[in-house]
């Protein structure tokens, strides 16, 4: 208490209380909320401080009334103190070492508050720089989260693009699906009826031809000459024989209505044979533009093929094939084969390679070699229906000239023993 009053007493100590009191605390709260808060927070402790500082002052304010009354009672030992002083000499030194002692501290005082304010323009300049790389931070995230709803934006609008794309090509693949169905019935329909139109002109072909014929046999019978189914009027091949034994030979072949025996007589076989492939031209059965069906696609080559096929099946003097180098298989044989082989014409075509594997190298080069030569004769080993080996000989020769050139025909037959 005796501290107190003579601090009451001395204007340093006053001021040493003014300075603790209330600057002091405001200057450290401030510094601590700048320092280590958040702007906001840091704003709300310095409101703490400053009210704090109020309470320094309401405080301080009651030292003064306090030290005012105090002065008040303390007059008149004042005044005796100071006739004590005026009357002791040494007493004035005391009171400078007290005041000396006192301006020290205030001193040491100052250049704390020098240093702490020093501190508090450090930290506060540092804040500063904070608070700009915050604000840069910010302005920078804010652009970014722009850019990405931005890019979300685009990319759900290529995604709806994208699925209306899908959405139009799926359309569209379903109307072709439906047309392509739809064109595949039409087509199906007129093949349909290119098929029974094919099969009304090979009868109709049929019946022609036979007509043909019986008119050609009554011409015959007329003549008193004999009737051989084997030989068609149109398709004598007299005028591919070169010398008068040749014809002869040919003459008596067919007269006698008996089967190829021997190499000579499978040549005039075969002579014949490609002589009527050669004669077949093309079918132009509705290339007349006044046709009802010229909007339909005709497949010529078959129907040349059926009515090549009917020519050889007239053919019964030996087993007749028909053989396309290209597709590598048998197109026809006549029903000779039956009693060749004992195989039925569809069967022996389906079966061929089996029938013939005994002697296919043999077969594969007599078919090359007809690249450099005309016919070429072969001795061939082939399969009866019972699986046993029959020996055959085989005459083959490639068509030079016509829609069926480049194509092979062949003569098998096997060779009697009075011609061995």
């Amino acid at each position: 208490m005796k501290i107190m009053q003579n601090l009451y007493q001395s204007r340093y100590g006053i001021l040493l209380i003014i300075l603790v009191s209330y600057l002091l605390p405001l200057m450290l709260m401030s510094s601590y909320g700048m320092l280590y808060m958040p702007p906001q927070k840091g704003w709300n402790l310095w409101t703490f401080g400053l009210f704090f500082s109020i309470l320094g002052t309401l405080g301080l304010f009651w030292i003064l009334c306090r030290f005012n009354t105090t002065r008040t009672l303390t007059s008149e030992d004042n005044l005796e103190d100071h006739q004590e002083v005026l009357e002791v000499p040494s007493r004035p030194s005391n009171i400078v070492e007290i005041d000396t002692t006192h301006l020290k501290a205030l001193e040491d005082l100052q250049q704390d508050y020098q240093k702490l304010h020093q501190q508090w323009i450090n930290v506060q300049t540092e804040l500063d720089h904070k608070i700009e790389d915050y604000n840069h931070l910010h302005q920078t995230y804010q652009e970014t989260q722009t850019q990405l709803e931005q890019c979300r934006i685009d990319s759900r609008d290529v995604q709806q693009k994208a699925l209306e794309d899908l959405d139009q090509q799926k359309q569209l693949v379903l109307e072709s699906q439906k047309t392509i169905a739809s064109q595949r019935e039409d087509l199906d329909k007129k093949l349909q009826l290119i098929a029974q139109l094919e099969t009304k002109v090979s009868d109709l072909t049929y019946e022609i031809k036979t007509l043909l014929q019986l008119v050609e046999l009554a011409e015959l019978e007329k003549h008193t000459l004999p009737i051989y189914p084997t030989l068609p009027v149109e398709n004598h091949p007299s005028s591919s024989i070169s010398s008068k034994a040749d014809e002869e030979e040919y003459l008596d072949f067919h007269l006698t209505e008996t089967n190829v025996q021997n190499e000579s007589q499978a040549i005039l076989q075969l002579r014949k044979c490609i002589d009527i492939a050669q004669k077949i031209t093309g079918a132009n059965y509705y290339n007349n533009s006044q046709s009802r069906f010229k909007d339909l696609a005709i497949d010529n080559y078959a129907l040349d093929l059926r009515r090549l096929f009917e020519s050889l099946r007239l053919e019964n003097a030996s087993v007749i094939i028909f053989y396309s180098h290209k597709e590598n298989k048998v197109l026809f044989v006549n029903n000779q084969s039956r009693h060749l082989l004992g195989w039925s014409p569809d069967k022996f075509v389906q079966s061929f390679n089996d029938i013939l594997e005994p002697s296919k190298e043999e077969w594969k080069l007599g078919i090359s070699s007809l690249a450099i030569k005309n016919d070429v004769s072969l001795c061939l080993k082939m399969k009866n229906k019972t699986g046993s080996l029959v020996d055959v000989q085989a005459l083959l020769g490639i068509i030079p000239t016509g829609i069926f050139r480049q194509h092979i025909l062949g003569v098998l037959y096997q060779k009697s023993k009075e011609f061995s």
